[in-house]
């Protein structure tokens, strides 16, 4: 397995990562489905990490082949909640075939390594609440819970519930 930082080749294998993912999450919960057209802006989202300062896009290879990737971003917060920087992990994907083989661990550790070079001491990231698996792996490398984010279709007339 070879971890490296992505370049521009990547950005088809990496769109095509970030696909089987969103059609796995769309399975679970329809909230995911993605709108048309919405890969091509995903891949310029890539392009933006892979040129940025600020950002890490690592991928895993097997035999030449992407297997996963990686996106962590620096951000900034306001001065009145700590940290003022974190590492926002905008991506995990393992390809189906290659997962519980610590390709995800690998990657998360290698931009954990990366965060700290850059004086950054904490890891963020938001997860699936649908998807069991991921948060299972997230709790497993020492994530805990820190904030939820709730969801509401309000479209089809019904009042909101009692309190």
């Amino acid at each position: 397995m070879n971890i490296r930082e992505a370049t521009k080749r990547d950005i088809e294998a990496i769109a095509a990562l970030w696909r089987q993912l969103m059609e796995y999450h769309a399975g679970l919960d329809a909230a995911f489905a993605v709108r048309p057209g919405a890969e091509r802006l995903f891949r310029k989202y890539v392009m933006k990490w892979i040129k940025s300062r600020g950002a890490l896009t690592l991928v895993a290879s097997d035999a030449g082949k992407v297997v996963a990737y990686c996106a962590t971003v620096v951000e900034e917060f306001p001065a009145a909640f700590p940290p003022a920087r974190a590492g926002i992990v905008a991506d995990l994907i393992v390809d189906g075939a290659h997962r519980r083989r610590g390709i995800g661990r690998m990657l998360v550790e290698t931009a954990r390594m990366w965060l700290l070079g850059q004086g950054v001491t904490t890891m963020r990231l938001r997860a699936a609440a649908v998807n069991g698996d991921a948060l299972a792996f997230w709790r497993a490398l020492g994530f805990k819970d820190f904030t939820i984010m709730m969801t509401r279709d309000i479209s089809g007339g019904e009042p909101l519930g009692e309190i």
